[in-house]
């Protein structure tokens, strides 16, 4: 090979190398500009997300909403020219972000969306280094959609909220998060599952420093649900008994007269009526007092019922026309009518008709007084 060959050959390898070296400076700035790019929309992301947690906590939801749409989209532009995989930081950011999102579709009304960011959010979270919000989002997703009434799928969210939040000791969104479960259990009528969690619960509840009396007393009224559900009416009336002793004194006094109702539809199941005309005499004096005249219908109804299973039958018959009046009062064509079938059941049995000429005399009144009440 002749001396220009050689050389030509040496000359091309080193134009080889300083290219190579060249296009990996342009790479390595490339690089570089891209992250920096994606920084600068990672920052402008926390700080619109810092903007969205405050319109949230003014009550702004509106603004909040849109703030948190903000900073997705900066979050989406990070994606698109960052070179290196999600970070926490991003992670974190990227969850938040749709976690409130779907927050103020909740608070709109509007579950359906709520549950899509919800597990958009969920999603992102199983890849990302515990961000620290999966009991509080799988505690939203669940109430969601116990709200839409999918109460199967409800029930799995709320049990790994409570899973999740007892393990990183957040003990005040544990105690929501099993009461919420027991609802879901209750409304399903897993009653024996119900009592478990609800014990549970009231464990934590009475933890020192014990939570407030309102809180311990919702607890054991669910409770005593739970178990009068699961045909257990002893242990019920001991956990109604509990909430209605916690309640005395407090802000709430006035949800007594409902658990008393409680009480004695316990007892008279029980065949106890003195104890449930004691209780439901209770309760319909202070429904006179506060003139709820539409809930006074109901309980001349249940009394009633426990002075003719009594053999009182004459004083039964008055409490049925106390109850008829008090329904078309209200213009209520449907406890009215029950009113009479009892009327004529109570006449034919003093009247000592006998059972192939008497009217059946109906059940007594299921439900409660409790406001918001979804009781069977």
């Amino acid at each position: 090979m002749s001396n220009v060959t050689r050389l030509a050959a040496v000359a091309l390898f080193w134009a080889a190398v300083l290219a190579w070296l060249w296009l990996r400076e342009v790479r390595a700035r490339t690089r570089s500009q891209r992250i920096n790019q994606a920084m600068s929309e990672l920052s402008l992301a926390e700080q619109a997300l810092g903007q969205a947690r405050q319109h949230a906590e003014q009550g702004a939801l509106d603004q909040a909403m849109e703030s948190f749409q903000l900073c997705l989209r900066h979050l989406a532009c990070v994606r698109e020219v960052s070179p290196l995989p999600p970070d926490k930081r991003e992670r974190s950011a990227f969850i938040i972000a749709h976690h409130g999102c779907g927050w103020i579709l909740a608070q709109r009304g509007d579950h359906e969306g709520a549950i899509r960011e919800y597990k958009i959010a969920l999603h992102e979270e199983e890849h990302a280094a515990d961000v620290g919000s999966w009991d509080l989002l799988c505690f939203n997703l669940a109430q969601s959609l116990a709200t839409l009434g999918r109460l199967e799928e409800a029930t799995r969210y709320a049990e790994l909220s409570v899973k999740e939040a007892e393990k990183r000791g957040h003990t005040a969104l544990a105690i929501q998060a099993l009461r919420n479960l027991a609802h879901n259990q209750i409304a399903l009528r897993h009653w024996d599952a119900a009592t478990q969690t609800l014990h549970r619960c009231i464990t934590l509840l009475e933890q020192p420093p014990a939570a407030d009396a309102e809180s311990r007393a919702a607890a054991y009224l669910d409770l005593g649900r739970a178990l009068e559900g699961g045909g257990r009416l002893k242990e019920a009336l001991r956990a109604y008994r509990r909430a209605l002793h916690l309640l005395r004194g407090t802000a709430n006094e006035e949800y007594r007269p409902a658990i008393m109702h409680l009480i004695g539809q316990a007892q008279f199941a029980l065949g106890r009526y003195d104890g449930a005309l004691f209780h439901y005499g209770k309760v319909l004096a202070y429904l006179q007092q506060a003139r709820r005249i539409d809930d006074v219908a109901t309980v001349y109804s249940e009394i009633a019922c426990v002075k003719f299973c009594r053999g009182h039958l004459s004083d039964a018959a008055a409490d049925f026309r106390r109850s008829l009046a008090a329904s078309l009062l209200l213009d209520d064509k449907q406890s009215a009518q029950k009113a009479l079938l009892c009327i004529g059941g109570v006449v034919a049995a003093i009247r000592g008709v006998g059972t192939d000429g008497a009217v059946p005399l109906p059940a007594p009144p299921q439900g409660d007084l409790l406001p918001g009440s979804d009781r069977e």
